[in-house]
């Protein structure tokens, strides 16, 4: 059975320095400690926790309910923002064609832009 096939490949780790080894393996390569040719139990239970934590990001995390209504909740949060901005922009402009001011023509124009981004952007649907 080759490794594809489902074979676990076993290795032991080098107490002193780390370096995997094959379990026939007597000694390190690379700074000549003895292996014991036994897996201790510390690593079994490292092996086994990143098993369960590869598995958790393969599975995702689920989406609770909580999530959703956050999530609605901010949406219409941006829109309301959103339209208080674009309506403080239109009335800047507004005063700024009254009085012609180029100031106030400018912060108009940004808290309108502004409003319409967030408007825009909060009730487009995501792809």
């Amino acid at each position: 059975m080759s490794k594809a096939e489902g074979t676990k490949v076993e290795y032991q780790i080098c107490p002193s320095c780390g370096l995997p080894h094959k379990m026939t393996d007597t000694a390190c390569a690379y700074c000549g400690s003895p292996l014991s040719g036994k897996i201790s139990i510390a690593e079994k239970l490292r092996r086994l926790y990143e098993k369960f934590k590869w598995r958790h990001k393969l599975k995702g995390r689920r989406k609770s309910p909580a999530s959703a209504v956050k999530r609605a909740l901010s949406g219409s949060a941006s829109v309301i923002l959103g339209i208080l901005l674009l309506s403080a922009g239109g009335w800047m402009l507004y005063a700024a064609l009254r009085s012609q001011s180029f100031s106030e023509f400018i912060i108009g124009l940004l808290l309108a832009l502004y409003g319409g981004y967030a408007v825009y952007h909060a009730v487009k649907k995501p792809k």
